[in-house]
């Protein structure tokens, strides 16, 4: 055994060259018996009174530690993460009820455009003289009036000589793209 100051080298389980390692008194050192320390084989469980046995698992708990065990880490399965997968599904209700509007939006828009509507006014015999609100349109039955608008009232006089005057008051429909009158004069 090699001294240099108050070192010594060579003690069994050291390696040449190297010192020994610093332990507290009362502990095994390396190379005598309960070197390295070890816990106890059994330790008692501190849930059961003194002297118990300890119960067995069940069947169940058995397999479910074996499933456990046999389960495969989370950084190797495929897919999307478990935290991700209600974002995803939430975003994916998002856009179908975004689909949904947008197609009833859609059906429901009224495809057709927006015609103006017009009176056409016919008369037996032909050629009678048209008044609207008032108004004396150009020409003679059969006549259209073009200026005609949805939900207005129009009084429509129809007159024409050796016969008794037609009045009638009537409004366009929001659907009728024409309202068509066959006047018959007395």
């Amino acid at each position: 055994m090699h001294v240099a100051g108050s070192i010594a080298f060579g003690q069994p389980g050291t390696p040449p060259g190297m010192p020994p390692a610093a332990t507290p008194p009362g502990m095994p050192q390396a190379g005598q018996p309960g070197f390295p320390l070890q816990a106890p084989l059994q330790t008692p469980n501190p849930f059961l009174p003194h002297g118990a046995v300890p119960p067995q698992p069940t069947f169940t708990q058995q397999l479910r530690v074996q499933l456990e065990v046999d389960e495969i880490p989370e950084a190797f399965k495929l897919g999307p993460k478990p935290s991700s997968r209600w974002a995803f599904r939430v975003i994916l209700a998002m856009v179908c009820v975004a689909a949904g509007i947008a197609i009833a939006l859609f059906v429901m828009k009224d495809s057709s455009p927006k015609v103006k509507p017009s009176i056409l006014i016919r008369s037996d015999p032909e050629g009678a003289t048209v008044t609207i609100n008032g108004e004396e349109l150009p020409g003679r039955t059969p006549v259209v009036y073009r200026d005609a608008e949805r939900g207005v009232r129009y009084t429509i006089e129809v007159t024409h000589d050796k016969h008794k005057p037609w009045k009638k008051t009537v409004v366009i429909g929001d659907k009728e793209p024409q309202l068509e009158l066959q006047v018959l004069l007395d």
